[in-house]
């Protein structure tokens, strides 16, 4: 006997007895089936198709037969009422999401003979506890155990690779054993695993890949075993109980951010065998580089080893008791965010031997306030306290925590490093020179103090994240020969209440002055080319946005976020299709149209075609002042134009102005 797909998909079935003559059964076949409650299946049938009980959320018992060799994909997915299953020993294949999202499976044992799972095996089946992978079982595929929140034990067998996300979010269990043959683990295997605590590598794991243990809270101590050659950036980030890590002899690569956000690490180890990586009073290095000094390492105190040439990317980063830092002549490079959240280093002094630093090395490091050079430096000078190339043309770095409340960059000065004022707390107004014609990207950033700034007429451009965060600024007039803005430029201004947009701007990046809580009204000049995606979003208090150009800029996500009474002010000689006004359903149209009289009618040309615009969708509004409106009654569409008999009270007015607002279906 055979049956088709979705034969029985969604019917009021109740129980359900498939004989020993059944051959074939299609996908789907009882998908569906919501008031299914018991099945059995007589010896005979050899493979469950695809999704033949997925979704059947009554199910409560089920009886598969002894002859039975694989189980399709979503077979049973979503039985949320099966608490126990019995898969007979005869299946070698179960195949992907079969058992997924079922949230009442307490017992369930995988057959012995199983050889091979598609991805999402148990996906979700919130209330397993623990699991016994076959012996024959080589692979663990993506995501197989992912969310099962009570799943404590788990026994790998013989398991030599473990998928992308297999166990993430199995918040329940508390420690693995992975066995001996294992070679791979994927990325986010163990995420947010937050009750492990304790994890045995074997020695065939040749490396732990990005994010493969993050957030697992509380894990106290690791030893990478000898055999692991590899750690990827965030495998162990945001572990909160972390104290220490030992290396054995044949790490020989620690990726950047390995144990970011790890607040409690206090010192790495590592075999004295190892030919790639020391460590000296717990700060781990790799060859001349200093790679990762500890967040919570206890001394106040430290000097660098004179051997050291290079400070890595981040290596002090978070560093919160280290108040003192000597830094060793002989060193010749500070990579980017090296001091990054130090928050009680308060002053460097940097050694004639450094020529290179990124210019975002000191980026929020809030309590530094001053950074001197060794006058002997031919590669960079300091000016009470502020980081300069030595030619004097670049500021590089202006302390977070420098005590003045304004400063005047010097005259002579060309261009501003990126992030050269991130989180300068204490700064109020910064006025720039005529001589600076590059700011950079994130330069002032987090400077949540600064109300104003005095930018110059002689800037091209604003980079990206350019005043992201600066949360007091209340205004900015922007320089008149501007052509650009970059993303975020004004992102987090809370305190921005108008901005004009010069006519020489031809473009907006994304999200330019999302989240500006404050901002009222924005007037964007006439070359506008394009508005970005998110420009707005967030801003929920504008009251206009008023455009001079003829070009039409927007795109569907232009107007995200900023609320449906915000009035959009264009130009009278627009040409509106049907995808623009789709953009503006909900927001105020206003323009000021020439009105034409003809006999006893005023024709009013706004634009819009009859073929593309039920008239009900437009609501024309008048006002004499631009301040109070009231609807124009009368209104007739004849060939594409509205029409208002002349004798309308509008015209009684005197001066009067039109808008359109245009209202969603």
């Amino acid at each position: 006997m055979t049956i088709g797909n979705h034969s029985f998909f969604m019917t009021n079935l109740e129980s359900l007895t498939l004989l020993s003559t059944t051959s074939d059964i299609g996908r789907s076949a009882f998908g569906g089936c919501q008031n299914l409650k018991n099945v059995s299946i007589e010896p005979g049938l050899v493979s469950l198709p695809v999704g033949i009980f997925g979704g059947c959320i009554s199910l409560e018992s089920v009886l598969l037969p002894s002859t039975l060799t694989s189980v399709g994909s979503g077979a049973f997915a979503g039985c949320d009422t099966l608490e126990s299953l019995a898969i007979p020993d005869s299946v070698s294949f179960i195949g992907s999401a079969a058992f997924s999202g079922c949230e009442s499976l307490v017992s369930f044992q995988l057959p012995t003979s199983l050889e091979a799972t598609g991805d999402r095996l148990m996906q979700d089946c919130t209330s397993l506890t623990s699991i016994i992978l076959p012996e024959g079982l080589t692979a663990i595929e993506a995501n197989s155990f992912f969310g099962c929140t009570s799943l404590e034990t788990v026994s790998f067998g013989s398991v030599g690779s473990i998928g992308n996300s297999a166990f993430g979010h199995c918040s329940a269990l508390k420690e693995i054993s992975l066995p001996e043959g294992l070679t791979s683990i994927g990325q986010s295997s163990f995420t947010m695993c937050t009750s492990l605590a304790q994890i045995k590598f074997p020695s065939t794991l040749g490396m732990i890949p990005a994010r493969s243990f993050q957030g697992c809270t509380t894990i106290t101590s690791l030893s990478i075993p000898d055999g692991v050659t590899t750690l990827e950036g965030r495998c162990f980030a945001e572990c909160l109980s972390l104290k220490g890590v030992q290396f054995g002899s044949t790490t020989t690569f620690v990726a950047i951010f390995s144990f970011i956000d790890c607040p409690l690490l206090e010192s790495f180890t590592v075999s004295e065998s190892n030919p790639s990586l020391t460590s000296s009073d717990g700060v781990l290095f790799a060859d001349q580089t200093l790679l990762r000094y500890p967040v919570n390492h206890p001394d106040t105190s430290f000097d660098l080893p004179p051997s050291v040439t290079r400070i890595e990317y981040g290596a002090f980063q978070g560093a919160k008791n280290l108040t003192n830092l000597g830094l060793n002549e002989g060193l010749l490079e500070i990579g980017t965010q090296a001091f990054q959240g130090a928050e009680s280093l308060s002053q460097l002094t940097l050694p004639a031997s450094v020529s290179v630093i990124d210019p975002r090395a000191f980026a929020n490091a809030p309590r530094i306030s001053s950074i001197d050079v060794n006058p002997a430096s031919n590669s960079f000078t300091s000016v009470d306290g502020v980081l300069f190339d030595q030619a004097g043309e670049t500021l590089i770095a202006y302390p977070g925590g420098h005590p003045a409340s304004s400063y005047q960059i010097p005259t002579g000065t060309l261009r501003l490093s990126d992030s050269a004022f991130n989180s300068a707390q204490n700064l109020t107004q910064i006025d720039i020179p005529e001589t600076v014609n590059d700011l950079g990207n994130g330069t002032f950033t987090d400077c949540t103090s600064l109300t104003s700034i005095n930018l110059g007429d002689q800037l091209n451009t604003l980079g990206y994240n350019l005043f992201l965060g600066c949360s007091s600024l209340t205004s900015l007039e922007i320089p008149p020969n501007l052509f650009g803005i970059g993303n975020s430029a004004f992102k987090d201004c809370h305190s921005l209440e108008s901005v004009t947009i010069p006519d020489s701007v031809e473009t907006l990046g994304f999200g330019v002055f999302q989240n500006c809580t404050s901002l009222r009204r924005v007037n964007l000049g006439v070359r506008i080319g394009r508005v970005n995606n998110g420009t707005f979003e967030g801003s929920q208090n504008i009251e206009v946005i008023s455009i001079s150009g003829s070009y039409r800029p927007f795109s569907s996500g232009s107007f995200e976020g900023v609320p449906s009474s915000t009035v959009i002010e264009v130009p009278t000689f627009w040409q509106h299709n049907q995808s623009d006004v789709r953009r503006f359903w909900g927001r105020l149209l206003k323009r000021l149209p020439a009105v034409r009289f003809a006999g006893d009618e005023a024709h009013i040309d706004v634009d819009y075609s009859i073929n593309l615009f039920p008239p009900t969708w437009m609501k024309f509004e008048f006002s004499t002042d631009l301040e109070t409106w009231q609807p124009v009654e009368e209104v007739i569409l004849r060939y594409q134009t509205f029409v208002v008999p002349k004798n309308s009270p509008i015209f009684s007015e005197g001066k009067c102005h039109f808008r359109v607002r245009i209202e969603a279906p």
